[in-house]
């Protein structure tokens, strides 16, 4: 077996026996027969009509064989290209049309990409928010918890800081929901 490096003689192997397929296939002639496949059409009366000993629409021979030889003919060219290629001898096939396709399917990957990371660092940020919003609701109760005199203050700031950490939360779940998962999914589909 070849494998991935090929040398001469292996390719030299490769064109003798595609040679001999090729002298194989056509020095075979068709095989054909009158012989109907299936049983003969009876009309009501018993007796068997003339359409019964004709058979039935076949595939012939021949075209399978030209089938076969086709597909060959193409195998070996693909493979004749392909080893030319490893060995060096011929330029690599590009199809320009779908080299174009492929870098902007890049680009458009490195744009969501770059809109995951932002949406990363939004999502971080917001959340830093979210937490210090928390935080202040805490100080704010125990302030008006330690001074009676700015008791209503301190307690409206907590309602209010509470409130938004509570939001917030809704917020940044719902931030993930429509940045973070749907840009991961478009990004890491490969």
């Amino acid at each position: 077996m070849c494998g991935f490096d090929l040398d001469s003689d292996c390719y030299f192997q490769l064109v003798s026996c595609f040679n001999f397929i090729m002298l194989l296939t056509q020095s075979l002639s068709p095989a054909t027969s009158n012989i109907p496949l299936s049983s003969p059409e009876r009309n009501g009366s018993g007796t068997v009509s003339p359409s019964g000993l004709q058979p039935r629409s076949l595939v012939s021979p021949s075209s399978k064989l030209d089938s076969i030889k086709a597909w060959s003919i193409n195998t070996y060219k693909c493979t004749k290209q392909i080893i030319s290629e490893r060995l060096g001898k011929s330029s690599r096939t590009v199809d320009s049309e779908l080299e174009s396709q492929i870098e902007a399917l890049k680009e458009t990957q490195k744009k969501y990409a770059n809109i995951l990371r932002l949406a990363r660092a939004l999502s971080s940020h917001f959340h830093n928010v979210v937490q210090t919003q928390r935080a202040l609701g805490d100080a704010f109760s125990e302030l008006s918890q330690k001074s009676p005199e700015l008791q209503d203050e301190f307690s409206y700031n907590a309602e209010t800081q509470k409130a938004l950490w509570k939001n917030g939360e809704v917020l940044m779940g719902m931030i993930i929901a429509v940045t973070v998962v749907p840009i991961l999914t478009r990004v890491d589909c490969r």
